[in-house]
């Protein structure tokens, strides 16, 4: 899964420390490492503020390079193959994933910030490289004032505990063979989720053309959902089982609430070391899971 990945940098010291506790993800084969850094800029601001735009970008350029050799140098001597990418652009998301594309790369790793509701924004280009990558995206939850030991307790421990969000979809079923082989690599212990809003479910139980009356019995409600729970329980078994045959243990979990909230927490009172999810379009969970979740997120395409 990580033998050939790409690492988008920005220099920034997160950033840094993840890439020297790289070497904890030799034992789930990663050998080669693509080193990307995109110069970002608006040629129109740069001309209309007198600034000489050649000039600008070389001077960014030599102080790139430089990092680079560094970062090269230091991955080298881990004993990985590595290449590396400069490039000045106004598409730092399209750069990144040209690259990804004329590398072959099995997957782009990024660092990105843990959100708070007042920080709820994705960077541009890490969000712009989630929705349109057509290879997994993993991404680090960086956290202040952490250094290269917490990362490498994140990567050591990436499959240790493994959050499995199931929609009951043939997507999701496609999934398990991913995730039993993650989770045989690491310390096989899965915890599958289903969420759903309860007023999806009751919505999709009545008839159409029914209208519910605001006073409609709870006891009328509460027997939809009791029978949706049910009959999830007895699928997502099937798939517990499945996990059983492989001597993976498991333990499945069924909420009604926002989804994509819904897996976060469930991952976060879980003790999950990756949420691994493979949604055909980035949907509203997706998007909060990607932006409130603690852990790790891997996104497959």
């Amino acid at each position: 899964m990580f033998q050939k990945i790409m690492y988008p940098v920005d220099f920034s010291p997160s950033c840094e420390a993840i890439l020297r506790a790289f070497p904890e993800l030799k034992s789930f084969n990663m050998k080669e490492i693509v080193i990307v850094h995109i110069i970002e800029y608006d040629p129109v601001a740069l001309v209309e503020g007198g600034v000489n735009i050649d000039e600008c970008i070389f001077k960014f350029k030599e102080k790139a390079e430089a990092q680079l050799k560094s970062y090269s140098e230091t991955l080298k001597n881990y004993g990985f193959k590595v290449k590396t990418y400069l490039r000045a652009s106004v598409n730092p998301v399209e750069e990144i994933l040209r690259f990804a594309e004329k590398e072959k790369v099995s997957a782009i790793m990024i660092g990105s910030k843990s959100r708070t509701i007042a920080n709820a924004l994705m960077g541009s280009t890490s969000e712009g490289i989630v929705r349109a990558s057509e290879v997994p995206v993993l991404l680090i939850k960086t956290k202040s004032g952490t250094g290269t030991g917490y990362y490498e307790m994140i990567l050591r421990n990436i499959f240790s505990r493994i959050v499995y969000p199931h929609d009951l979809s043939e997507n999701s079923d496609k999934l398990f063979e991913i995730v039993k082989n993650a989770a045989l690599m690491g310390m096989q212990d899965v915890v599958i989720i289903h969420a759903i809003d309860a007023e999806v479910v009751i919505e999709r139980k009545i008839e159409k053309g029914e209208i519910i009356h605001p006073l409609v019995p709870i006891s009328y409600i509460t027997e939809i959902l009791s029978e949706y729970w049910m009959e999830t329980k007895k699928k997502l078994e099937d798939i517990k089982k499945r996990f059983e045959m492989e001597n993976i243990e498991s333990k499945i979990v069924i909420k009604f609430g926002s989804p994509g909230r819904e897996i976060v927490r469930v991952a976060r009172e879980e003790g999950a070391s990756v949420i691994i999810m493979a949604p055909k379009t980035i949907t509203q969970t997706v998007d909060t899971v990607v932006r409130y979740s603690e852990v790790p997120v891997l996104i497959l395409k």
